[in-house]
């Protein structure tokens, strides 16, 4: 079949037209295959919630954590721990006891403590008769005094210990006797005259106590600092901090003083 030199053009024109679209759209493909969108360059996995996000969302969960990480209290960082912790509480107090058990009407805790020896009639504290020496309980009832009382072997008369309103007075209680220092620790007797509510650490319904910075001098004083979050109830729970010392000297004289909570 014979075609016109006009028909010959029209159909070379349309095929490298065809051949230049065809090239051109292999490109654009290689282009998509060969490289990353912005949009796909930006993401990423958050490893901690296997989740894709972008960099900049990243960064920013990174900069989340290292504040959260950095926005504790001051206060807390430096927080020292408690060498031990004790709770008084009233309702295994010598107060509760005496008047449960042993009938007496007192009207509050006693602000002083006899010493007496330990008779036949009297009777161990039942909050406080792990505490013994030669035998005998430190804290017990005195069916004659009517009374809670110290035994005399170990302690002269004692007197109600209050640290939470000294202000900056030292003030002493009493004192151990050498012979009950050298066979009881400091430490054990500090233990039981705040457990004995001797040094009377609450006004209402307990405290929780922390005990820190504890020192043996080489003169043989013993002292030890604490910590102390005291609960009461007025028409609500109300929580009172502060702080105090006790202080055994070589002689055995027990001195309380009150200190700043915030500084211990």
């Amino acid at each position: 079949m014979k075609y016109g030199k006009s028909f010959l053009l029209k159909w070379w024109s349309t095929q490298l037209l065809v051949l230049a679209l065809l090239i051109n759209c292999s490109k654009d493909s290689d282009n998509n295959h060969g490289s990353t969108s912005p949009e796909k360059k930006e993401k990423t996995t958050d490893k901690t919630s296997g989740k894709k996000t972008n960099n900049s969302t990243a960064v920013k969960l990174n900069q989340k954590k290292q504040d959260t990480s950095s926005s504790k209290p001051q206060s807390e960082k430096n927080s020292k721990k408690c060498i031990y912790k004790l709770n008084p509480r009233s309702y295994t107090s010598y107060l509760r006891e005496l008047r449960s058990k042993h009938k007496v009407p007192l009207k509050d805790f006693q602000q002083e403590f006899p010493a007496k020896p330990f008779g036949t009639k009297a009777k161990a504290l039942e909050h406080t008769k792990k505490y013994n020496f030669q035998g005998e309980p430190l804290f017990f009832f005195d069916p004659e005094a009517k009374k809670a009382v110290v035994n005399q072997k170990v302690f002269s008369d004692l007197k109600q210990g209050n640290p939470s309103g000294y202000g900056k007075k030292e003030i002493k209680i009493g004192k151990i006797k050498p012979e009950a220092l050298t066979k009881l620790s400091p430490a054990k007797i500090t233990k039981f005259l705040l457990q004995a509510q001797i040094i009377l650490t609450y006004a209402h319904i307990e405290a929780k106590l922390c005990a820190l910075n504890e020192k043996k001098q080489k003169n043989n004083n013993y002292e030890i600092s604490f910590k102390v979050e005291s609960i009461y109830y007025t028409n609500q729970k109300n929580v009172s901090h502060y702080g105090f010392r006790v202080k055994i000297s070589a002689q055995g004289e027990i001195l309380i003083k009150s200190l700043d909570w915030t500084k211990l």
